[in-house]
Order: C-alpha cells, then sequence, then structure tokens
C-alpha cells in the first residue's frame, strides 16, 4: 500500500482524495479479481491436469447455483460502489462552490496564456533545446489563493490540448472554437506542474508551466500589483523572484512597485519590445541569425522575404504588425503555419515596442 502512494502525486486539492479513493477502490478490486482468478486457473491446472492412464471422462456438472449467484453478485455491488464513488467525485469536480478568482487560460502550440480579470497576463513558450526538462524549465501561468477555489476557464487557438495539474487531481481539455471549465483549490501553498495531457503536436511535451498557490498575505501583494507594470516587467520573472518580492516588508513592497512603475514609463518603446521578445517571442525566433521554429528577427526589417506561395513581401511596419496579429495570412518560405495569432493579446503600444525592438536587430 505504502509502495503505491510513493507512486501517486501529492495529493494537494480539496477534492484531490475523492479521486483517489475512486482510483484506488478500481486499483484493489482489479488486483483481488486478478488473484482470485488467476489463482483459480492455476489451482485447476494442476488438480485437474491429465495423468497418466486417466482416460475414463469426468463427472458431468451442469451448473452449481451458490457459485453462479456469488460470481454475480459480488462483481456487481463492486460495480455499484464505483459507480456511486466516482459519482461523488464527479459531482465535486464539475460543479465548484463560490469560486473567489475565475482566470482565462488559452493552450497553443506550445505554451500558454492565462488572462486575469485586471488585466495581467502569463505567458509561456515552448522549451526548444534538445534536453531533458528540469524544475527550473516550468514558467509560471498561474499564480492563485491557496486555501480558495479558483475556475479556470479554457479554450485553444489551434487543436486540442489538455491542462492537467497532477497534484490537484485536475484535469480537462481545451478545444478550439469552445469553452471549457474547471475549477480546483489549492489546499496549500506551493509550486505545481502543469502539462499538457493531449497529443498537440512535435512540440507537445515541452511546454511545462507551473500553477502557484500563494499565502494570503502574498495574495493580496499579488492583487495591488497594476496590470501594466506586472505584464512589462514581473510576469516574465522566475517564480522564487516574484515570490520574494511579494514577501519584502510593506514599504519596501510600495517602494520597488513605485519605481518599477517609474522605470517602465521611462523605459524607451524598443527596449519595452524587447522584454515582450523574451516573454512571447524567444522561444521561435532568434535575434542572432540562427535558425529556429520561425525567421530569425536579426536583419528581419527592411529585408525583402520569400513566401511559401512563391510571392515576395518587403517588410516593413504592416507586414510585422500583420504577422504578429495574424501570422498565418503571409507564410515565409521554408517554415511551417505553427504560430499563433496574437489578435486580442497585444496592446497596440505593445505591438509598436515589438516592431520598434524588431527594428533595431540590424
Amino acid at each position: 500500500m505504502l509502495l503505491l502512494f510513493s507512486f501517486l502525486p501529492e495529493r494537494a486539492s480539496k477534492y484531490a482524495l475523492d479521486v483517489d479513493t475512486v482510483f484506488l477502490v478500481i486499483f484493489w478490486l482489479s488486483f483481488i479479481a486478478f488473484v482470485l482468478v488467476v489463482g483459480a486457473m492455476l489451482a485447476f491446472m494442476f488438480k485437474y491436469r491429465a495423468r497418466k492412464g486417466d482416460e475414463e471422462p469426468g463427472e458431468y456438472i451442469t451448473h452449481n447455483n451458490l457459485i453462479e449467484i456469488t460470481w454475480t453478485v459480488v462483481p456487481a455491488i463492486g460495480i455499484f460502489a464505483i459507480f456511486f464513488l466516482s459519482l461523488n467525485a464527479y459531482k465535486k469536480i464539475k460543479w465548484p462552490e463560490e469560486v473567489a478568482l475565475r482566470v482565462n487560460v488559452t493552450a497553443r502550440q506550445w505554451g500558454w496564456q492565462a488572462e486575469y480579470p485586471d488585466g495581467k497576463k502569463l505567458i509561456t513558450g515552448t522549451l526548444k533545446e534538445e534536453k531533458a526538462i528540469t524544475p527550473e524549465d516550468f514558467q509560471p501561468l498561474l499564480y492563485v489563493p491557496a486555501g480558495e477555489p479558483v475556475e479556470v476557464i479554457l479554450t485553444s487557438q489551434d487543436v486540442i490540448h489538455s491542462f492537467y495539474v497532477p497534484d490537484f487531481r485536475a484535469k480537462y481539455d481545451a478545444v478550439p472554437g469552445r469553452y471549457t471549465k474547471l475549477w480546483f483549490q489549492a489546499t496549500k501553498p506551493g509550486k505545481y506542474p502543469l502539462y499538457c495531457a493531449e497529443y498537440c503536436g512535435d512540440w507537445h511535451s515541452r511546454m511545462p508551466a507551473l500553477v502557484v498557490a500563494l499565502k494570503p498575505k502574498e495574495w493580496e501583494r499579488f492583487q495591488k500589483i497594476d496590470a501594466s507594470t506586472f505584464n512589462n516587467s514581473l510576469a516574465s520573472m522566475p517564480v522564487d523572484s516574484l515570490l520574494a518580492i511579494l514577501r519584502l516588508p510593506d514599504e519596501e513592497f510600495s517602494k520597488f512597485v513605485g519605481e518599477q512603475k517609474k522605470a517602465m514609463a521611462a523605459l524607451p518603446l524598443h527596449k519595452r519590445g524587447e522584454m515582450i521578445y523574451q516573454r512571447l517571442c524567444a522561444s521561435c525566433h532568434t535575434t542572432d541569425g540562427s535558425k529556429s521554429i520561425g525567421p530569425t528577427f536579426k536583419g528581419l526589417y527592411g529585408k525583402t522575404e520569400n513566401l511559401a506561395d512563391g510571392s515576395t513581401v518587403k517588410v516593413d511596419e504592416n507586414y510585422l504588425r500583420e504577422s504578429i496579429l495574424d501570422p498565418n495570412a503571409k507564410i515565409v518560405a521554408g517554415f511551417q503555419a505553427v504560430m499563433p495569432p496574437f489578435q486580442g493579446q497585444l496592446s497596440e503600444e505593445e505591438i509598436q515596442a515589438l516592431i520598434e525592438f524588431i527594428k533595431t536587430l540590424k
């Protein structure tokens, strides 16, 4: 039993025990059935094996009422037990309590975007390096209050993805063209890995993310940070760095947030674009001329690109803007149409900043 539990992820949500109960009941009923059936089969094979000189037919047996009733009633009881336990777990998973927070999450090939009601955004990219994924590779997608019910509204930009947090026993598909929902309540603060559990293309396994459950004081601080400051200077921070900021004394925290706001306001447009590049584009576009999933940004502005349909286009502001908002409108020759559209995800100021940054990459 202890060995079995060691293979299960930590239980870290309100309904995790209900899910595990269903799993363990099915596991042990299956295990008992396996032992009984295989044990009886082996015993019968040994006891009733053909022996030398034993050529007379055995006694003719038609049926045994007790055995037949037993092997019908006992499994039926087990099946009904599984049904009612599963129904109880399903009701808890499907219908949440009064939620404290709703967050929109959009999946894409290959990453996630979360948008909070106040405008805060977190976006994860593709881990393109061909190496084993380590805990440091998990990028923050959701900061949520520990101990409070959170509802996630899911959709997809391209194909079916699946939002899966093993520690929460929470899993639901993100489907293009519609919204699906799931909820969870983290029982304690911590960092919980998030995976896509639906095969969604070549880089399906390279889009790791994190759900970070915050203590009440940390969550209060998180809410106080305005969306512009967070999106432009804090969203791309490693989790531990942001947690360190949220844990500062009150005066130091207020001072830090104020300084960040002033620094962002004074930052040149192309520098703000560089920060957006690091957050959204670096996983697919290089700045040193090397090839990646998408064309390099080095020397891109002003050049003439050959397109997949045989035509050419001059790379100017209008082309770059169109490629950000509708990347499949003009596909560069030699590359696949895998970039998600950023229509509705970036403000005009952010688009302009990103274009200005690309212009600097001669």
